[in-house]
């Protein structure tokens, strides 16, 4: 079913009964997608959740709790579509089941049970998922003593966010302990994620924001290098990815707090200006912007905070310093752009580029920060509930295409955990990286607001400053540029080196190879379908990454007739399905959801107003044609069901057209 739902242009009919709803991908998702793609088998944006049961559990009911807790939520029934598609979609469909792999490692000894967990847990995350093949999540249950399960969770990152997991795990041993009791299952009611991308649609205003965002990037051209300049490596480390971790003592963590107090600050902000001066020294700027991930839920949506799904975003956090700027208005400078953000959660990725000087081919920031202060899961291990005590959390994930991934964790004792990638930075260099981090934290917990920004990231030694590698740049082959052969073909080079940025390119270098993203290949599309003056879906540069493959594909398209280079699936007719449930569409449900849960969302129904002038009007012969159009159009006689399904009604009742006689009446009657 998932395959016909998804790389076939007419799914059948039970495939298109099992999707619940359609919708557009958010940001974050676009890029996560389209990186995902791109990695292939590295298992990209996958994250991993570890932790201990203790107590007797019910395997059975454990199992039924996740399928009850995958039913409730339709954001892990979710599957993504690309293929034969202008643009990638999201299908949640109706059903999925779960399967849970069980082992029973009880005959282990300790070590090896600890040895076996830790290598089931890294080639598990390093298993990409069939994106197209719900559900994106799996589970392992390991059975490591008489009353003691490890739990083994892996899901894509497309699915949900941070802010997620606490709530699944919330809901998964609510429904555990009223499953072990014989109770029907008491939860909160949580807001359908659907609601997000109707008040998504209404809240972009590009416009409104490229101009906030060009005011507040004007002036940077170039990413910040974090670490001193080397040639990239000669070939790619496996794995791809490396993580270093630090727990601040809680001596440390206190200080920091403290002073983030008298300073008027919270420890977040401290934490992403002590970031800000480890890139500045490192790179040699006081002008520094790295990426910062945010929560993305309008607090307009009540009950967003339950909702499970994707809200998060990533934005450009800017910090400027000059030798005479003090402690205090760096950091309250710091604040007010934070708070500011707050309205700008929303920005697509797409204007945040355009608004940038930074060129498309290079990325706005090499570094993201990510504050993870979630409704937090360790909560949980603090509970017995139906005689099981939850805990040992370790998390895994952090994946993605930056070159370094700062997660905070704000406990006891603050948690730093650095994501590198290795094909920039040797292993010996995210060790390097945290130490230093955790040398200017130290200093921001003993300084004052009158301190000199620029002295505190002296503390940092220049001749340790790490070495970061150029980022790969591959090409197809061996040997020099292939130049072009045909005209189309240089035309075709022309945008890419212009997009690109690269000279030196040849017709048979890949697109993908050379760095493009999922911004890049939006701006090369669309710089194509401008010299070309033809309408090239993206789609097509997945099956022609390369100049030479992408003008034999224009080429055979001309050559077939298809001009226009948009293949649209037929519309093939099922009298046999006429009268069977079908989804509404997105628009549809936005209609019914503002109708039913009182959201405003302006005129639902339509009115027309028309006066027609005609002389013997038989009035039966009116309400005749009216009945003949509603039987003919199927649609007329759709109704919406109870489950949030349409129907087409094979029979209504005759409509009548009412009708009042007003020639009687004075003139300014009439026409009030």
């Amino acid at each position: 079913m998932a395959e016909q739902t998804l790389d076939r242009s007419s799914p059948a009919p039970a495939a298109r009964k099992a999707v619940e709803a359609i919708l557009p991908l958010t940001t974050a998702q676009q890029g996560m997608l389209f990186e995902s793609i791109l990695a292939g088998d590295r298992g990209v944006h996958i994250e991993q959740l570890v932790c201990c049961i203790e107590g007797e559990l019910d395997r059975e009911l454990f199992a039924q709790a996740w399928q009850g807790t995958l039913d409730r939520n339709a954001a892990l029934r979710t599957c993504f579509v690309w293929k034969d598609q202008d643009r990638p979609h999201q299908v949640m469909l109706r059903s999925v089941s779960l399967p849970i792999r069980f082992e029973d490692w009880r005959d282990l000894g300790e070590a090896d049970q600890r040895r076996r967990l830790e290598e089931l847990a890294a080639d598990s995350r390093r298993t990409p998922f069939a994106l197209n093949k719900p559900p994106l999540m799996r589970l392992a249950l390991l059975r490591t003593g008489d009353r003691r399960h490890h739990l083994v969770w892996d899901h894509h990152h497309l699915l949900m966010d941070g802010w997620c997991q606490p709530l699944l795990l919330e809901e998964l041993f609510t429904r555990y302990r009223a499953l072990a009791a014989g109770r029907e299952v008491q939860l909160p009611p949580a807001r359908p994620y659907r609601d997000y991308f109707t008040w998504l649609r209404q809240a972009q205003d590009d416009e409104s924001l490229d101009r906030r965002w060009r005011k507040r990037l004007h002036g940077f051209s170039r990413p910040n290098r974090i670490g001193r300049p080397a040639p990239q490596m000669t070939s790619p480390p496996e794995p791809l990815y490396g993580d270093v971790s630090v727990e601040l003592s809680r001596e440390e963590s206190d200080a920091l707090r403290a002073n983030a107090r008298t300073l008027g600050q919270t420890p977040a902000i401290l934490v992403q200006a002590a970031w800000g001066l480890l890139c500045g020294r490192y790179s040699g700027a006081m002008d520094v912007v790295a990426g910062v991930t945010v929560s993305g839920r309008p607090v307009e949506l009540e009950g967003i905070e339950r909702t499970v799904g994707l809200f998060i975003n990533t934005l450009p956090l800017r910090m400027t310093w000059t030798a005479s700027t003090r402690l205090r208005e760096l950091l309250d400078g710091l604040r007010e752009t934070n708070l500011s953000m707050r309205q700008l959660e929303h920005t697509p990725g797409a204007v945040l580029r355009r608004a940038s000087e930074v060129p498309w081919s290079q990325p706005l920031f090499e570094s993201l920060l990510v504050y993870e202060n979630y409704p937090v899961s360790r909560d949980l291990a603090q509970r017995r509930e139906a005689e099981l005590t939850v805990g040992g959390f370790e998390h895994h994930g952090a994946r993605t295409h930056h070159a370094l991934t700062l997660l905070i964790n704000p406990g006891e004792g603050l948690g730093l955990h650095l994501v590198y990638d290795r094909s920039r930075y040797r292993d010996d260099a995210g060790e390097t990286i945290l130490r230093h981090l955790r040398q200017l934290l130290g200093a921001l917990a003993a300084a004052g607001p009158e301190t000199a920004v620029a002295e505190l990231g002296e503390v940092l030694a220049a001749e340790q400053i790490p070495q970061v590698h150029a980022p790969p740049r591959r090409r197809r082959g061996q040997g020099s540029a292939v130049p072009p052969r045909s005209s189309l073909e240089e035309r075709i080079l022309s945008v890419w080196q212009r997009v690109l940025g690269f000279e030196d390119l040849g017709v048979e270098d890949d697109f993908f190879e050379l760095g493009g993203h999922s911004l890049l290949a939006a701006e090369l599309v669309d710089a194509l379908r401008r010299e070309l003056r033809l309408d090239i879906p993206l789609r097509l540069l997945f099956a022609a990454p390369t100049v030479g493959q992408l003008a034999r594909e224009v080429e055979r398209l001309r050559r077939t007739g298809e001009d226009d280079l948009l293949v649209r699936p037929a519309v093939v007719p099922e009298p046999q399905s006429a009268d069977e449930p079908f989804p509404l569409t997105e628009v549809q449900q936005a209609y019914w959801v503002g109708r039913s849960s009182g959201v405003e969302l302006g005129n639902v129904a339509t009115h027309s107003y028309t006066e027609i002038e005609i002389p013997g009007l038989d009035l039966q012969r009116l309400a005749d044609a009216w009945n003949q159009l509603i039987r003919r159009h199927g649609m007329l006689r759709a109704v919406v069901r109870p489950d949030g399904l349409q129907q087409i009604a094979a029979e209504v009742p005759e409509y009548e057209v009412a009708t009042e006689d007003l020639r009687d009446w004075p003139a300014e009657r009439q026409q009030e």
